[in-house]
């Protein structure tokens, strides 16, 4: 590309930024920053080089110090992870799993930096007790502890205060709550920027219907390996034990429940009822199932190859 076409992309996509930088020091909105930045890296790394993505996210970053004393160094070490990898694993037809896989991995290593950057750029932050604190600060629906108590009438006994109990849970689950949080931002913005790329007739690789997604690999051989791992751990280091078992779990779990959730929508892909009516019944029965259920339909799914045998047809 030209010299001159170059500065004047760089001088478009900037104020682009610049715009969504307002809108979200205007609202408040940290969602809206966290999804329309890094799409907007995206499509800036994948019309362009390596090189030139990051000279870009350095560039928004310089940017975005006029408007929030913080959202430069999350477009550092996050947005711009997030966004350069998306354009550029989208630009070299990379298979949307392991694409997203790797995004995720690579924003996990950019949280990992963002809070060691934040603890050493502010010396008398203490990361873990403002969690606890935001955590503390958060009130718990009366009626969601009434309709526990309800329907788990003994535990809730045993359990004596239940809002505190909820609460220390919370922070136990907090590294799969970042983790998942960060998994559905990584998807997210893949998608989007497929979605609008492909929109503007630029060539990427289909996406692989809902009903169509499996896990990549030995599904059943990584989880296992998780949990020994996770119960390893807690073996040798007893005083995070709890917390390590814990998020292993949740993690096992949601694994399984993203295949669970192409399980329910294999099925209802068989049947002859209208598309709308398909629409509702996925909604409804993936809130009925829950993440649970949805897991052991995963998992089954995972161990018995029960769409392969349905269909006779392999998902790859």
């Amino acid at each position: 590309m030209p010299k001159d076409n170059i500065m004047k992309e760089y001088l478009y996509f900037i104020l682009i930024a610049a715009g969504f930088l307002y809108m979200g020091s205007l609202f408040g909105s940290g969602l809206f920053i966290s999804l329309a930045l890094p799409i907007l890296i995206a499509l800036f790394s994948y019309r362009n080089a390596m090189r030139r993505s990051v000279v870009f996210v350095v560039m928004t970053a310089i940017v975005a110090l006029a408007f929030s004393s913080s959202t430069w160094l999350f477009i550092l070490t996050l947005y711009g992870v997030m966004g350069v990898l998306t354009g550029q694993y989208i630009k070299r037809a990379m298979p949307h799993e392991k694409a997203v896989m790797k995004i995720f991995v690579s924003a996990m290593v950019g949280v990992a930096v963002l809070l060691f950057a934040l603890q050493g750029l502010a010396a008398d932050l203490n990361i873990a007790e403002v969690v606890r604190e935001q955590v503390e600060a958060v009130q718990l629906p009366a009626q969601m502890l009434d309709q526990f108590k309800a329907s788990n009438p003994e535990i809730a006994s045993e359990i004596g205060d239940l809002e505190n109990a909820f609460k220390e849970m919370m922070l136990q689950m907090m590294p799969i709550i970042i983790a998942t949080a960060v998994f559905l931002n990584s998807l997210l913005v893949y998608l989007f920027t497929i979605y609008i790329l492909h929109a503007r007739r630029y060539k990427t690789l289909p996406l692989v219907k809902l009903s169509r997604i499996r896990l990549p690999g030995n599904p059943m051989l990584g989880t296992t390996l998780i949990i020994v791992m996770a119960l390893l751990s807690s073996w040798l280091v007893p005083r995070w034990g709890d917390v390590v078992v814990v998020n292993a779990i949740y993690l096992v779990v949601l694994i399984f429940a993203v295949q669970g959730v192409a399980v329910v929508a294999f099925f209802l892909t068989r049947t002859k009822l209208n598309r709308l009516v398909k629409v509702v019944l996925f909604i409804a029965l993936t809130v009925l199932l829950q993440v649970f259920g949805l897991a052991i339909a995963g998992w089954l799914d995972a161990g018995f190859k029960i769409r392969y045998k349905v269909s006779g047809k392999d998902l790859k």
